[in-house]
Formats: C-alpha cells, structure tokens, sequence
C-alpha cells in the first residue's frame, strides 16, 4: 500500500482522540497537561504527490510547580488549529518530501506556532505510516513569568491498523532551544510520553462548550487536580453528519466556515 493509499483509505474521514499525557517542562517549573482531537479532511491528489488538511482540537491546562507542587494554574491552551499538508515525490529519491503549514487558530492571544512551517517526510514501513515532521526555524513558547522563548518542535506520527483494521496512533514529540540567529538546535530536556491515539471521540460539545464550575474547581485544581476525562463517543459522531450540531456550528464559526460535513474548504492565505 501506498502512502496516498492509507491516507485516502484510512484517515480522511476520520477522527482521532488522543490519550490525556502530563509533562515536565521549563527545567520542571511548569507541569502541562493536555488531549487531542484530530480529524483528516481535503484530500487532492496532484501529479505528482497529494494535499490534505489537518484540524487538531487541544485542550490543554499549565500549572506552576514548586517543590514538584502545583502552586497555580498558569494558563489555558485550548485552541482549535488547522494545517495544511503538501506532499511532493521526489524524483531523484522516489521519497515523499513536502511541508506542513500552520493555516488557522482560534487562539485570541499569539499562539506559538502562528506562521510556523513543519518539514515533513511520510513512507510505509511494516503496514505502518510514519510521519515524521521537523519544525522550520522556531516558535514562541510560553516560560514561567509570561515570557516566551525561542523553541521548535520535532514529532513523529506512527499509524497503524490493528489485527481487526482498527486504526490507532502513537506519537512521540521532541522540543529544542533555538538559537534565533544562528538557528543552531539544543535539546530542551523536556521529556513527553507517548501519546496513543484511537478512532473515538468526545462530541463537540464537550471539547468547546463551558465546563461545569463543580468540574474546574475539582479537576483543574493546582493542587493535584487533572483535566477531565472526555467521555467516549461513536466514532461517527455528529462532526460528520449531514446536520450540523451546536458544538460544530460552534467549530464552524471558529474556523470561519458554514458548511456541514468534514470536506470544507479552507483558504490558503498564501497564492
């Protein structure tokens, strides 16, 4: 199989909700903990390679550590973002080698990786796509204080199908400290575990609707509070049906678009 193949076939159309994972990071001054939600959308293939678009759905909480303890929480990353994937074969490798694009964010305040640009390489290996994604240059990422820092972000992505040809995910993520005029890498000693992701999803609703207050005081506390768990839904959920929800007409304003269905069409800010 291909790798336009097991993208046509096996991720455009779906969604993915990512297992909640906690990490150290900032010399473990702040504690981050988060899920994800990503559906595939806008396959087209060219001559000589393919596009499709990429809407992830983060909800994220940053908490103050001191001592190994939450002392506040620190800010919010809950932020509905879309890439755009441009997948090329080279002729002289056989390879595919593409680039992708930060389009769109919901973030009102400057998000880290607005105007980003991810190198990216895609091949099947043991029934397996791998993507593996380097980022261009830099981001702005938060540091204790309310400050940012030059930082990138490396990650790959391992799809797979089970024996039953049900699709999961593994992926594993890599920060860097960049030097902004030489571009010179330096491992960040940020540690994140695996994340695994599987074809069921939380509706809508609960990824962007207002939590309950009981809810926030208890999960989100910064003394050893947790996110809360995203209950299980089909997976064809009401993101995919003919008739839009209230959580996607939600999505839809957020992203700008009106149309229900997952194929909507996302303009490229770049000719």
């Amino acid at each position: 199989m291909t790798v336009a193949q097991f993208i046509e076939r096996n991720l455009i159309g779906r969604t993915l909700t990512s297992s909640l994972i906690s990490a150290l990071i900032n010399d473990g001054r702040t504690e981050v903990t988060y899920a994800d939600q990503t559906f595939f959308s806008n396959f087209v293939r060219r001559e000589q390679g393919f596009d499709f678009d990429l809407t992830v759905i983060t909800l994220a909480r940053r908490f103050g550590l001191y001592e190994g303890r939450r002392t506040e929480l620190a800010g919010t990353m809950d932020v509905v973002r879309v890439y755009r994937y441009q997948m090329t074969e080279r002729v002289s490798t056989g390879r595919l080698l593409g680039f992708a694009r930060h389009i769109s964010t919901t973030n009102t305040e400057f998000d880290p990786v607005a105007g980003t640009c991810f190198m990216v390489q895609m091949w099947v290996e043991d029934c397996t796509l791998v993507v593996d994604e380097r980022q261009i240059g830099y981001g702005d990422f938060p540091v204790p204080g309310g400050g940012r820092k030059p930082q990138a972000l490396d990650s790959t992505y391992r799809y797979s199908l089970d024996a039953r040809g049900a699709l999961q995910l593994r992926f594993d993520q890599a920060t860097f400290d960049v030097d902004p005029d030489t571009f010179e890498r330096t491992p960040s000693g940020d540690k994140f575990p695996t994340q695994v992701g599987l074809p069921v999803a939380p509706s809508a609703d609960q990824l962007l609707g207002v939590p309950d207050p009981d809810q926030v005081r208890e999960h989100l506390s910064p003394h050893g509070g947790h996110l809360p768990r995203v209950r299980a839904a089909p997976v064809r959920h009401h993101l995919h049906r003919r008739e839009p929800g209230p959580g996607q007409q939600r999505l839809g304003a957020c992203l700008g678009h009106h149309r229900p269905g997952h194929r909507q069409e996302i303009q490229d800010p770049l000719p």
